[in-house]
């Protein structure tokens, strides 16, 4: 099993949560997680935070050899599933940010990993009666799991003592 996170985490860990300077554990911790692979940074994530020109841009510049491709054929597939789904279920004004970025291909390509039951990890909450697609609703809709950081915390137990 391991965690697909969505930019949402990574833009709000660097700008609310856990800013770089001062909480490099958490920064540390992600790193020894995708390098481990219980945490999956995809390409799609990826190109979202290289679109910034900041610290965490340089941040996942840095990790390039740790980005997992997810436009392979298994996925766009299932992309394919994700977007028809959204469409007839959302207005269609109310789905383009949706299907631009990384959100259907989260969810695909957990889709793809039944086996092995990948989680998407977002800060976006369940919202059934949401005018636009939510990653939870589309997730529980296919049968995939998702949780916000919080869960990805208790599922990893990292440990972050500042006690020195």
């Amino acid at each position: 099993m391991a965690f697909l996170v969505d930019t949402n985490i990574l833009i709000q860990s660097k700008n609310f949560h856990y800013p770089m300077p001062y909480f490099p554990g958490f920064w540390e911790w992600l790193d020894v997680e995708v390098k481990s692979g219980r945490i999956i940074l995809l390409d799609a994530v990826s190109n979202e935070v290289l679109e910034g020109n900041d610290q965490l841009a340089e941040w996942m510049r840095q990790r390039s050899e740790y980005v997992v491709k997810a436009k392979t054929a298994a996925v766009l597939r299932q992309v394919a599933s994700v977007t028809e789904y959204v469409m007839t279920a959302f207005p269609p004004k109310k789905i383009g940010t949706f299907l631009s970025g990384a959100d259907a291909y989260l969810i695909a390509y957990a889709m793809g990993a039944v086996e092995a039951k990948h989680t998407v990890v977002t800060h976006e909450r369940f919202d059934i009666g949401a005018k636009s697609p939510k990653i939870p609703v589309v997730c529980d809709h296919f049968g995939v799991p998702w949780c916000p950081l919080m869960g990805m915390f208790e599922a990893l137990k990292p440990r972050f003592d500042l006690r020195q």
